[in-house]
């Protein structure tokens, strides 16, 4: 749906010159091969473009039968091919060089002479050319340039035939593999005379990778067409092709080729397979000769150059070609007073396309674009329409009424000549085009039928014709066009303005420009107009007068402008996918946009779709390059936008493909329906909700306070109750916005318990105005608020409704919908239980019957309900649902002591049966005597034992307690039994035994002190459990110094020799752990720098094969680590915490090790300082023993030498996500390591030094 656009037009003067035959281009000079008289005598002329002054011409002679010229960019010359030699031309240098000899590759003495050549084309890179010769022989020559020599590798013959396959009974050759239209057309062409051209000579067109070249040539009057392969052996070869002619271009880099057939009738672009089959034909408009054929360097442009001695006038045609058709979108016409001479397309991106003409008083570059020409109107008719240029044809879609793409179309519009120029009136459906001869017609596209209004030709009043003389058209107000004119001789560009009064034209000159117009366009919402001229852009107000606005780092390829909070702001699209808010750029990877409504789209390289509002604070945000409220969706990959349709959310795009889409925009729905509930229209916004998919949750989110306030209007917006269960069956709770639809509006509030609250509210309000009308929508906002209670409240509302059935029995009807409505929330078997518990038997057996159930299945048990009172009916239906706690409840109240106590202990009720049964009762004592048992047995020995206690079982308790090691209690009990000291000390001997296995050994010391009387036993307990505090605070309760100082003292200091030994053995398991673990990392890394170099120098063609080796073995691993068994598994898991050298998990389960060392010694420190304390308060400082320091040192030491050592075992890279490759690899087992380990222990910084122990120098000596 593109059409080619006209960016810029820039003209250069050249000296007048006529009979030049060959033109070429090289850098900033030209170079003009001159026939100097009808013979074949020819001269060179090269001038410097941008100084083409006549005095700086540089001329070449002595040059005879010229065939060919072209320009080498890899060299910085230009190659002139002759019948005899060839010529080498440095233009920047202005020297020449002759070769007329060449040397073959089998013998390089032998030289022969170069002559009777006929043509010669370069490869791609200027390497190799390829010759034909008179006689049809073709050779291939490398060229040496330094020595100016050259050298054959290759040769043959033109006729030569090609090795060719059998057929076996496929049909004739005329009819193998072709539909009965192209037999048809064989068969029209064998009638047709062929049109003979006047110099038939042999053509070469290479392919742009240089893989192919195609030679087409006259073969007994005929022309054929040989293929070669980059090897220079002849591959492919043409049928007979009635009318082919001599021009020949390959296609740049892909596999077809364009030629030319002229016959008698028609005249014909053929596109060929690389194996010379015909893929397509396209009949050209204009029936006269093609002289030349060429494509862009991409391949998207096929320029068309036909010319005959007849007509007054040539012309050159630029096609595009998509699905299967050939579109003409240009067609530059040149006069014969001033002919064109030669063309070429220029070197150019992906965006811009140009192309250079050559006359003989100037040169012509035109730079094109691809662009939409589409126009969107709003207003009470609005439309979408786009134009695609078909030669004389205007395609016209209406993409409001669904995409039709080309070449179908809706409206059609035929013009006498070539369209090159669209232009859409901004309000109005009113469409301008101009054609090749600069006639500009208005047309009216309103309606189905198109009406043409008026035309004029531009070009009337002057004669001069230059191709797009008329260009950069913009359609500037309600009556007038504005474009640019160009003058006879290059120089400054008029701005002229054509009005439309009534019925005439008037021409009136605005304005001069002295440089080359990129870009013309409105400002959205306003009248005044945005111009680009290279980077700068400019505004054009009511006075004419430009006012530049800015400038930019390059020359953008697309600029739009729009007028918002009373602020212009100008987008550009740079070629290298850059995009600006005026002179900021905000984005990358753009690869179009447009400005529709109040929006700004956009669309990215990898496939996205951005939105923004055109406000002052969402543009300032995108400046700022703040992307949060930007709204983005994925859509296909290189999709173009070309327009919005109005009134829709729906945005046109045209696919790679070049199928067109229409896309959804989330971001227009949601402003649209905000538009709507703003002016409480409920009845269109549900309806909109419901036609574009939207989630019925925003016409809550958007403003929770504005719907609850119009939630009357909102359910007498429904048509019909079904459309309200919709809506609260969507509901839930939080905000779609910050969910489903982010970056659609501002982040919402969310409303707590939001479901529940609308719930209960549209209920209510339902129940009032028409409960039977809304029972089904009432019903389901039962189940939508999803509380424990809903299949209670839904039965309560079906209920209600049956005892209405016994007033009027059509409502029964009614009664079964709204069951159904609950089934579909709820299965069968839960309403059926729901049921059971209302003890309502008429709503039971409705719902039973409504459930799909046999009677034989219900009706008995109903039976049996209706047959008792409403007590044991309870208890029936609860024991039925296997509700037995309730069940019991109902028991109690009328059955006897006896079935209530086998209820109990049937299904095992004695904890919750204590609470139903009276107390001071023996069904009360039995049932706390059986959960006392039951405690017990679970180990639950202090709740058993105050069980017990509560029935007055207290030998049971005694014995509970005593099991529990509750001593206080034990006591107690045993003290109200009255119990015999011998006993009482038995049982504190087994408390006391049972306290010291539980290392509660202070307890057990205090029984041994207070209650058995044995205080040395006390002591000698916490001496032997190194409980020292306690032990010398019972020796000096009784003054048993003796014991402080001789048993506690010798405990303490032995017990400090003891850990001196354990704190030196664990520095020195510290220091060989470090040290086997640094040295494992400096393994690793040495092993991965050597595999890096042995990679390295692994050959190219290798690296394939190693990597699918690589590849290959980890495959199988995985593979294997899928079968593995949990033996194996286990076994893997002893790995990861084995130190044994050499392990796999070495490193890891090293710092595992580490870690719990490091824990341990910071354990320590409050014990130490509790130790030193202890001796301290024996002996004074200075006569400390040498044990007690020697203790207190090497903890210290141990600790010091641990947290230096944190750094390096515990590196902070551990707990980075990007790391060095090196650290990769020499961390790889990390992710095998529990997380606790990955860090120091957490309680290193546990404060334990003794300001008085530290001050002495032999510590501060040891401990260094």
């Amino acid at each position: 749906m593109k059409n080619l656009e006209l960016r810029s037009l820039v003209r250069q003067s050249l000296k007048h010159i006529k009979n030049i035959e060959y033109t070429v281009f090289a850098g900033d000079h030209l170079c003009l091969v001159r026939n100097r008289s009808q013979s074949n005598d020819y001269e060179v002329l090269i001038y410097d473009v941008n100084n083409p002054d006549t005095n700086n011409v540089f001329e070449i002679s002595e040059i005879y039968d010229v065939f060919q010229c072209e320009h080498l960019p890899f060299h910085g010359l230009v190659w002139i091919g002759t019948k005899n030699e060839f010529i080498l031309i440095d233009p920047v240098n202005r020297t020449v060089r002759r070769i007329n000899q060449y040397t073959l590759s089998e013998d390089r003495e032998i030289v022969v002479d170069l002559n009777n050549l006929e043509n010669a084309r370069w490869d791609p890179t200027g390497n190799f050319i390829i010759v034909t010769r008179i006689d049809g022989t073709i050779s291939v020559f490398v060229v040496d340039f330094v020595d100016a020599t050259l050298e054959e590798l290759e040769t043959s013959n033109i006729h030569d035939a090609v090795f060719k396959t059998e057929q076996l009974n496929w049909g004739s050759a005329e009819r193998q593999f072709r539909s009965q239209n192209e037999q048809s057309i064989i068969k029209t062409f064998k009638d047709e005379v062929s049109v003979m051209e006047e110099k038939a000579i042999t053509n070469i067109s290479w392919r742009q990778n240089g893989e192919n070249v195609v030679v087409n040539y006259n073969n007994e009057g005929k022309r054929k067409l040989k293929v070669y392969d980059e090897a220079w052996k002849l591959i492919y070869e043409s049928e007979d092709i009635p009318g082919l002619q001599s021009v020949t271009a390959w296609k740049a880099s892909s596999v077809v080729f364009a030629g030319v057939v002229h016959t008698s009738k028609r005249t014909q672009i053929i596109i060929f397979e690389k194996n010379c089959e015909i893929k397509n034909r396209y009949d050209l408009e204009r029936k006269v000769p093609v002289h030349q054929l060429k494509w862009n360097d991409s391949g998207d442009i096929l320029a068309v150059y036909q010319k005959n001695s007849v007509e007054e006038f040539s012309n050159i045609d630029l096609y595009v070609f998509k699905n299967s058709t050939m579109y003409l979108k240009q067609r530059l016409l040149y006069k014969n007073d001033n002919p064109l001479i030669d063309f070429e397309f220029l070197k150019s991106d992906h965006h811009l396309y140009e192309i250079r003409t050559i006359t003989e008083t100037e040169a012509i570059t035109y730079s094109y674009k691809f662009t939409y020409n589409y126009s969107v109107i709003y207003g009470e008719q609005p439309h979408a329409l786009c134009v695609v240029i078909q030669g004389p044809l205007a395609l016209i879609t209406r993409c409001t009424n669904g995409m039709r793409p080309p070449p179908e179309y809706d409206l059609l519009i035929n013009m006498q000549n070539p369209i090159n120029f669209v232009i859409f009136h901004p309000e109005k459906p009113l469409v301008a085009l101009v054609d090749c001869l600069n006639v500009l017609s208005i047309y009216n596209i309103a309606e189905a039928d198109v009406t043409k209004i008026r035309s004029i030709d531009l070009g009337k009043e002057s004669p001069f014709l230059l191709p797009l003389k008329y260009h950069h058209f913009l359609w500037a107000s309600n009556t007038k066009i504005n474009y640019l004119e160009e003058p006879i001789t290059p120089g400054c560009v008029e701005i002229v303005g054509l009005s439309m009064e009534e019925s005439e034209f008037q021409l009136v000159k605005i304005s001069t420009i002295d440089k080359s117009v990129n870009y013309m366009g409105l400002i959205k919402n306003s009248t005044n107009t945005i111009q680009q001229i290279g980077n700068e852009i400019f505004q054009i107000t009511e006075t004419n007068i430009p006012e530049i606005l800015f400038s930019l780092p390059s020359v953008p390829i697309n600029v739009k402008s729009i007028l918002t909070d009373g602020q212009i702001y100008v987008f550009s699209l740079m070629s290298n996918a850059s995009f600006y808010i005026d002179q900021v750029e905000v984005l990358n990877d753009i690869m179009s946009f447009i400005v529709y409504d109040n929006y700004l789209f956009l669309t990215t390289l990898k496939g996205s779709l951005m939105g923004i509002r055109l406000n002052k604070q969402s543009l300032t945000e995108l400046s700022d390059k703040n992307l949060n409220n930007v709204y983005l969706r994925q859509i296909e990959q290189g999709s173009h936008l070309i327009c919005g349709i109005p009134s829709t959310p729906y945005i046109v795009s045209q696919m790679p493909r070049g199928n067109v889409e229409l896309y959804s925009c989330r971001l227009i729905v949601v402003d649209t329906l905000d538009a709507l509930l703003e002016k409480n229209k409920w009845a269109e916004a549900l309806e909109f909700v419901r036609s574009t998919r939207l989630n019925m949750n925003t016409l809550v989110d958007l403003n929770f306070t504005r719907f609850m306030n119009n939630i009357e209007m909102f359910i007498n917006a429904a048509k019909v109750p079904d459309t309200l269960s919709d809506f609260l069956i969507e509901l839930q709770d939080g905000n779609v916005f910050n969910t489903i639809y982010t970056n659609c509006v501002n982040k919402k509030e969310e409303i707590p318990r939001k479901v529940e609250f609308i719930c209960d509210v549209m209920m209510n309000y339902m129940e009032q105005v028409n409960y039977i009308y809304y029972v089904n929508t009432i019903i389901t906002a039962c189940f939508v608020k999803n509380g424990s209670t809903c299949c209670k409240d839904a039965l309560f509302y079906i209920q209600t409704l049956l005892k209405e059935v016994e007033k009027e029995p059509k409502l029964m009807n009614e009664a079964e919908r709204a069951y159904k409505i609950a089934l579909t929330f709820r299965s069968a078997t839960e309403m059926y239980k729901a049921a059971l518990l209302t003890y309502d038997l008429n709503l039971i057996l409705f719902i039973a019957m409504n459930s799909g159930v046999e009677p034989s299945e219900f009706v008995p048990f109903i039976r049996e309900l209706e047959s008792v009172d409403m007590k044991q009916r309870c208890f029936k239906i609860h024991d039925f649902l296997k509700q037995h706690n309730e069940a019991l409840k109902y028991l109690i109240e009328y059955g006897t002591d006896e079935e209530v106590f086998n209820y109990i202990k049937q299904h095992e009720l004695f904890e919750q049966a204590q609470w139903h049964i009276k107390t001071n009762t023996k069904l009360h004592s039995d049932i706390m005597w059986a959960v006392a048992r039951n405690l017990s047995n679970q180990n639950r020995f202090e709740e058993a034992a105050v069980y017990f206690n509560r029935i007055g079982a207290c030998d049971e308790a005694l014995e509970e307690y005593i099991k529990a090691l509750c001593w206080q209690e034990a006591i107690s009990v045993m003290k109200k039994l009255e119990k015999t000291d011998q006993e009482i000390s038995e049982n504190l001997y087994r408390l006391v035994d049972g306290l010291k296995n539980t290392n509660r050994i202070k307890e057990a010391a205090k029984i041994y002190d207070k209650y058995l009387h044995d205080y040395e036993s006390g002591i000698m307990l916490c001496i032997e459990q190194k409980i020292f505090d306690y032990g010398i605070k019972l020796a000096t309760k009784y003054n048993r110094h003796d014991i402080y100082e001789t048993d506690i003292t010798v405990a303490v200091l032995d017990y400090c020799t003891q850990l001196h030994e354990k704190f030196t053995s664990m520095l020195e398991d510290f220091i060989i752990k470090k040290g086997r673990l640094t040295i494992i990392r400096e393994e690793k890394r040495n092993q991965h720098s050597k595999d890096f170099q042995m990679a390295s120098e692994v050959p190219e063609d290798l690296q394939d094969q190693v990597s699918l080796a690589a590849s290959s073995t980890i495959a199988s691993l995985k593979s294997s680590s899928s079968r593995k068994t949990s033996r194996s598994r286990r076994k893997q898991e002893r790995k990861k915490h084995s130190t044994r050298e050499g392990g796999v998990f070495e490193d890891i389960a090293l710092m595992e090790a580490l870690y719990n060392l490091t824990y341990e010694a910071f354990q320590w420190g409050p014990k130490v300082q509790e130790l030193c304390i202890i001796v301290m308060k024996l002996q004074h400082i200075e006569l400390l023993p040498q044990n007690v320091t020697q203790m207190y040192c090497s903890l210290l030491k141990l600790q010091k030498t641990m947290e230096s050592s944190f750094q390096e075992i515990w590196p902070p890279i551990l707990c980075n996500i990007t790391v060095e490759p090196n650290d990769v690899v020499v961390f790889e087992n990390i992710s095998q390591l529990d997380v606790k380990y990955r860090t120091p222990p957490n309680n290193t910084n546990v404060k334990w030094e003794l300001k008085s122990f530290s001050a002495l120098n032999n510590l501060q000596n040891n401990v260094t």
